[in-house]
């Protein structure tokens, strides 16, 4: 409600959307999975030292499984988080084109664009579940790695048990088993806790980007009306342009500045109080963009613009 138009123009309305709706809940999970992230390792660490006072140094097998599986998973979880970033931004474009698709829903009734429209959505869609399956297949991978991490530590552990020339007995080795178990917890929630983290982290990104942007401050924007040259401070002005400039890219991304297609400049304007004033001119001359200068939701690069005690607010209505 405080960024300026220009700076918005950087995300389309379904990325809003989902910074909203998908990206702010998986950053409100990253609590739960930031704790189980240090809990589920001390609850491994624990039932370790409990196996060693069962079977000694045989417990050795489960941890160096689990050191193996350990850069398999980081390999896994980083190939996660590409496919969640390229996930999210399909389905930025998907959910931009339903809105737009529904704002002018009308329209396509009337020329019978159904069709055409229906293969755009169904192509970015068809992009967005490609990029969702890849991600589900490596979850199954990873939970079925760490879901058959305890019965090979359990076997290879007795196997060594044996093979140093101990001896099995039935309390050690249901002792075990039960010790056994108490690991298939951590290592059954750790991919989701893992997947939690590498997906806020994701989120996370995404949302400082939006957060990023300036905020619109009227002062720095809006000059004193007697600051302006040519302007007496007696004169009953509401809104004065002194050559002035106006673009949609904001100040931050100068570098694309040169790029930018459509500007307003060198405008200057006076208009007195209760004075009624037309802007007319063809589709795409800057109309609205006009407008929008005088709310302060362009971006001003050179000139001086003045309005009546903007502190107390524009009205504004849309056609």
């Amino acid at each position: 409600m405080t960024v300026s138009k220009s700076s918005l123009n950087k995300f389309s309305t379904g990325q809003i959307i989902n910074f909203m709706s998908t990206d702010t809940d998986r950053v409100n999970n990253f609590g739960p999975s930031l704790h189980a992230a240090w809990s589920l390792p001390f609850q491994f660490g624990v039932t370790l030292i409990l196996l060693y006072q069962q079977v000694g140094i045989s417990f050795l097998a489960g941890v160096i499984i689990t050191v193996l599986l350990i850069p398999v998973n980081k390999c896994i979880a980083n190939k996660i988080g590409d496919l969640s970033t390229k996930m999210m931004e399909a389905k930025d474009g998907r959910v931009s084109i339903m809105s737009e698709l529904l704002s002018g829903i009308r329209v396509i009734k009337f020329f019978n664009w159904e069709g055409v429209f229906t293969d755009k959505v169904n192509t970015v869609r068809s992009k967005e579940l490609k990029y969702l399956a890849g991600r589900k297949y490596l979850d199954a991978l990873c939970v079925y790695l760490w879901a058959t991490t305890p019965v090979l530590i359990s076997v290879l552990t007795f196997v060594i048990y044996v093979l140093l020339g101990n001896t099995l007995t039935a309390a050690r080795v249901f002792t075990s088993v039960a010790l056994f178990s108490m690991l298939t917890g951590p290592l059954n929630a750790f991919p989701w806790v893992l997947n939690g983290l590498v997906e806020a982290l994701v989120s996370l990104r995404r949302l400082e980007k939006s957060f990023g942007r300036p905020e619109f401050n009227p002062e720095l924007y809006f000059s004193k009306m007697y600051d302006i040259d040519g302007v007496s401070p007696a004169e009953d002005n509401d809104i004065v342009l002194h050559d002035c400039s106006f673009t949609h890219r904001p100040q931050e991304d100068a570098d694309e500045l040169s790029q930018e297609k459509f500007f307003l400049s060198d405008m200057s304007l006076s208009i007195k109080t209760g004075e009624l004033v037309g802007v007319i001119g063809p589709v795409g001359s800057g109309k609205s963009a006009f407008l929008d200068s005088l709310l302060g939701e362009m971006q001003r690069t050179e000139g001086q613009i003045s309005v009546n005690r903007p502190q107390r607010g524009i009205g504004f209505v849309k056609q």
